[in-house]
């Protein structure tokens, strides 16, 4: 069941995170820029605010920021604000990062018209691939802290639109991403199961007899159905997310990541997705 309560921030990160929040979210206030946690910050941030109470094996220290900007120039610009703060400096090598306090790395993600029509953006020397963002933007949640933040985050579902897409750019590099798909996945349906009952309950029907994966195959495939959502006005990439689940189907390599000892087991977790994906079609 969703927590419509405040959360308490520093159950999924530490206090130099929340600093570096209380620094840089004024500021985005200030210059009425839009922006969104990503990564694995937002899944913890959305598996806390929807009621999950155990803490992560690790607290994220992982800030990944994406901020919507019309050109090069208000990105430059809103650089250039965030710097002139007396905690944040540029980033010897990587135009798009930050340190804060001289140690620690944030990422600002830039997306919206800045991008090209594949989500790609380049920032001096660096192309950034960021396929996704607009799409999810729309579906961004809002949560406030009981430090005093209000913060804006992905959805759950938009977070595995993310990391699906990373997966497939760099496979090599992004095994990670599986195993925080799979840590959604594994606790998805007891926090959401009155929304899927309420809008979904035939997916109780069609995985009855699934009995150890039961509520991965039903969260998959509920979750399949709001990537849909999210990608309806984004045929290029909802057709390049059906390639992707489809190679997985007959070529295997999400699959391989997953814990499950069955690899068939798994590849009919994504399936499932697939499924959802490509519902009343």
């Amino acid at each position: 069941m969703s927590n419509t309560s405040k959360i308490l921030l520093n159950k999924v990160t530490d206090d130099l995170v929340i600093d570096i929040l209380k620094t840089v979210l004024p500021i985005f206030e200030k210059e009425k820029v839009e922006y969104f946690i990503v990564g694995a910050f937002a899944r913890d941030i959305g598996l806390l605010a929807a009621g999950y109470n155990e803490p992560p094996t690790r607290k994220t220290k992982d800030i990944d920021l994406a901020v919507m900007v019309g050109s090069h120039e208000e990105y430059e610009e809103l650089i250039s604000k965030l710097i002139q703060t007396k905690d944040l400096q540029p980033h010897p090598s990587e135009p798009y990062r930050l340190l804060f306090k001289e140690t620690y790395e944030v990422d600002f993600l830039p997306f919206g018209e800045i991008a090209d029509k594949d989500g790609t953006v380049k920032i001096q020397t660096f192309e950034l691939n960021m396929p996704g963002f607009e799409a999810i933007f729309p579906e961004v949640k809002t949560v406030e802290t009981e430090e005093g933040l209000q913060i804006k985050f992905s959805s759950l579902s938009g977070v595995i639109l993310l990391k699906l897409l990373a997966f497939d750019d760099r496979s090599l590099e992004r095994s990670k991403d599986i195993i925080d798909i799979d840590y959604i996945l594994s606790n998805f349906y007891d926090l959401f199961v009155e929304e899927i009952v309420d809008s979904s309950s035939e997916l109780i029907d069609l995985y009855q007899n699934e009995e150890i994966y039961f509520d991965k195959l039903v969260s998959a495939h509920f979750i399949g159905r709001e990537l849909r959502i999210i990608l309806r006005k984004d045929n290029h990439l909802r057709e390049r997310l059906n390639s992707i689940l489809k190679k997985e189907i007959v070529t295997p390599k999400m699959s391989l990541l997953l814990p499950a000892t069955n690899l068939d087991d798994n590849v009919k977790i994504f399936m499932a997705m697939m499924e959802g994906l490509n519902d009343n079609e």
